[in-house]
């Protein structure tokens, strides 16, 4: 899709079950090619919306385009890692900047969390020695997390 933007991704990421903050837009080189039908084309999302098929679009199976054209999304849920992408820098989004957490105190229960909140298990989560991680240069949003472990999401513990 040509004109698949940040409120399209919006809205995938809400109908897949993920908040909307942080959404992307991944480029197409950046997923593999899809294959069989394309059931979408020109979308146009306002962003407020639920469900992606609530959006203006051609009409189901009308489309004008290939598989070189395939959109993706990024639902990261105002969470990610810069550096790798199951390891590194743990950022946050606030009022639309992206930002660091401090690692005063970060230990396996909030790693565990951050896991999960990226969608990944928190099964062998691990902190990872500030030595092997880049420096952000953003502001630093979250400082003194203390989460117990059982939370779903980062935002959730203590801080």
């Amino acid at each position: 899709d040509d004109s698949f933007d940040t409120n399209d991704a919006k809205v995938a990421c809400r109908h897949l079950g993920f908040g909307s903050e942080g959404a992307t837009v991944l480029q197409s080189s950046d997923i593999p090619d899809g294959s069989g039908p394309i059931w979408l084309d020109d979308v146009g999302c306002t962003g407020t919306e639920r469900k992606l098929f609530e959006c203006r679009h051609r009409g189901w199976g009308v489309e004008n385009c290939n598989h070189n054209k395939d959109v993706g999304v990024g639902c990261n849920g105002g969470l990610r890692l810069v550096g790798g992408l199951t390891s590194g820098r743990l950022e946050v989004l606030h009022n639309g900047q992206w930002g660091t957490v401090c690692d005063d105190s970060f230990d396996t229960n909030d790693a565990k969390v951050a896991c999960r909140h990226l969608g990944f298990g928190s099964e062998g989560a691990t902190v990872i020695a500030r030595s092997n991680v880049t420096d952000g240069s953003g502001p630093i949003w979250l400082d003194n997390v203390d989460c117990t472990g059982t939370e779903k999401t980062l935002f959730e513990c203590r801080h």
